[in-house]
């Protein structure tokens, strides 16, 4: 397989001010983070589009993106609108994340229905279809079980030809097909069934196995798709074993090992962990690696090891 350069991204939701805002997506550009992503719930975070491009008016070299938008908040045409609007004012630098919507209480509180997974993946793949085509094609017509589109031209066109790099965030088979059809990069997320984030819920070898599901589904397209992951936690120690066991505790976790064996954590020293990095790249592909911002600062000294090698 061919190896891509490291590339780190930082994820971040909320600020309470555009000063603390815009101060936390300079040091994450100075810092060597190659991009700033935001999530897209109902709950305290700042509306993803705006705080996007206030990053990015602010923060010239930093890539800008969704860590997912979830598709059910808005119709298609609306959000191919706005993901178009928003790489074309920042330039080219918007990576387009989209998932199925996973959070319950997002659908609950705000009056939507949360269907099953089934009915939320068919409905993704029918966005993605009519998004796809707003970004390149004119006019647009679609008819499909869930979205209707007539004779509708998609203005502006992003900046990126075709489109923006798609993400897509996948757990189980069926989003994992679906990402291996249409996405540009693909997220291996923890299992977020049940609308809980059940930690570690992947080992490497089924992270490996899933990945062959992505290969025999792409077919020739596989090396065309970039692999990231989530890391949820970060633990510099020199205490591997302990640090694990440690973190293991707080993810309400009975085996250590599964926190060592899991693709989206990391625990050790800087140099452990990029030892693993390293390991993970040649065993399994992944080279774009998020990290949350509280992660930030201490994992700081791995992306400037790693950085585009």
């Amino acid at each position: 397989m061919h190896q891509r350069p490291f590339r780190f991204g930082l994820a971040t939701v909320n600020a309470s001010s555009r000063k603390e805002w815009i101060e936390r997506g300079c040091k994450a550009m100075d810092l060597g983070y190659t991009t700033l992503s935001i999530a897209d719930h109902f709950q305290e975070q700042l509306a993803p589009f705006s705080a996007l491009m206030a990053i990015a008016d602010a923060c010239p070299s930093l890539r800008i993106g969704s860590y997912v938008f979830a598709n059910d908040f808005r119709h298609p045409a609306v959000l191919a609108k706005e993901v178009a609007t928003l790489d074309l004012l920042s330039e080219c630098r918007v990576e387009f994340g989209i998932g199925a919507g996973w959070l319950e209480s997002d659908y609950m509180q705000t009056g939507m229905p949360f269907d099953r997974p089934g009915i939320r993946v068919s409905r993704l793949k029918e966005s993605l279809s009519v998004i796809k085509r707003l970004f390149h094609e004119e006019p647009v017509t679609f008819t499909g079980t869930y979205h209707k589109v007539s004779n509708l031209v998609g203005y502006p066109k992003p900046f990126q030809k075709p489109h923006p790099p798609i993400m897509i965030g996948a757990h189980g088979r069926r989003m994992l097909a679906l990402a291996a059809e249409e996405a540009d990069i693909i997220s291996l997320i923890d299992d977020l069934s049940n609308s809980q984030i059940h930690f570690a819920s992947d080992s490497l070898a089924t992270t490996a196995e899933k990945l062959e599901w992505v290969r025999q589904q792409a077919g020739a397209r596989f090396p065309q798709i970039e692999f990231n992951v989530l890391i949820w936690s970060v633990v510099i120690t020199d205490n591997q074993q302990q640090g694990a066991e440690q973190l293991a505790a707080r993810m309400n976790l009975t085996n250590p090992q599964q926190v060592l064996n899991s693709p989206n954590t990391l625990v050790g020293t800087v140099e452990q962990l990029c030892e693993t990095i390293y390991l993970r790249r040649e065993q399994l592909g992944i080279s774009y690696y998020t990290i949350t911002d509280r992660a930030m600062e201490r994992f700081a000294p791995v992306v400037a090891k790693l950085a585009g090698r």
